[in-house]
């Protein structure tokens, strides 16, 4: 049986909250980045990363519990267990490749669970929904001042 390859794991975290746009909801999806959208009162986006690595056949969890720095000291202990020397296990530990999961929808209650953790990304939503309700606001706007079949011209001679 061969040996599966050590990497990191990489998921991309997608969190959801209740939207109500304030101007036009048809025209908001235009207007929001890649990786957001607006589905049914809700909006979707990108809200960090989940991480692990998978070494030996054996997964370190890198959360709030376990940060980056704290996994790769047990990770090196762990190798130096095995036999390697610091520098090995430290180069090792450098040059494990990267895989990107295929990401993880939180529901409303996860969520809202993650962003009090990571409210970072609660601060990034607000920004770009300032710049997306401008941008739809300003859409709604430009569709006021055009004219109307019929207004504008007078038919009369």
């Amino acid at each position: 049986m061969e040996k599966e390859p050590d990497y990191l794991l990489r998921t991309p975290i997608y969190a959801i909250i209740q939207y109500i746009p304030q101007n036009n909801m048809y025209l908001l999806p235009k207007h929001l980045p890649e990786g957001y959208e607006y589905v049914q009162q809700m909006i979707r986006f990108p809200a960090g990363y989940r991480e692990k690595y998978v070494i030996n056949g054996k997964d370190y969890e890198i959360d709030d519990e376990h940060r980056p720095e704290e996994v790769k000291k047990l990770i090196l202990a762990d190798l130096l267990g095995e036999g390697l020397n610091e520098k090995e296990a430290r180069e090792f530990i450098d040059e494990i490749p990267t895989k990107e999961g295929d990401g993880w929808r939180l529901g409303s209650k996860e969520s809202l669970e993650w962003l009090a953790k990571h409210p970072e990304f609660e601060k990034d939503l607000e920004a770009v929904m300032a710049i997306a309700g401008e941008g739809t606001k300003k859409e709604v706007e430009e569709i006021d001042r055009e004219p109307k079949q019929g207004e504008g011209k007078s038919f009369r001679r």
